[in-house]
């Protein structure tokens, strides 16, 4: 399945997302999404839509933690399951913290939380 997705950052990026059936696995399991990926040179790749909700699918991005900073102040924050491009090569984390970036890290350096916010079908824990 394909489809342009938000960033978070206000970019577009095509996400390549395989489905991995089983006969072995039970109707209710979990498929790991080994991470999106943005590539602005597929823009003529077909788009398939609607996959997730012909096979009642949930694909999980990350965990949303709300208020960890304090239980005062609304906050949310997004840790992403896959890691940020270039992270072998290239710490991410000190260029934003150096930074005047104002959206938090997940936003800044994957498309995970853009992902999470635009589907507004984030599950509360045991859901």
């Amino acid at each position: 399945m394909a489809d342009r997705v938000d960033t978070g950052s206000g970019a577009r990026c095509l996400a390549d997302i395989t489905l991995v059936e089983s006969p072995d696995i039970p109707i209710i399991g979990v498929v790991k999404v080994p991470g999106l990926r943005c590539d602005h040179a597929a823009e003529n790749r077909r788009q398939r839509k609607g996959a997730s909700e012909r096979v009642d699918a949930t694909f999980k991005q990350g965990t949303e933690f709300i208020g960890w900073r304090s239980e005062s102040e609304a906050h949310v924050y997004y840790h992403p399951f896959s890691l940020p491009a270039e992270y072998a090569s290239l710490n991410l984390a000190e260029h934003w913290l150096a930074s005047n970036v104002t959206s938090d890290f997940c936003a800044t350096v994957t498309p995970q939380a853009g992902v999470i916010s635009a589907s507004g079908r984030q599950r509360p824990w045991g859901a």
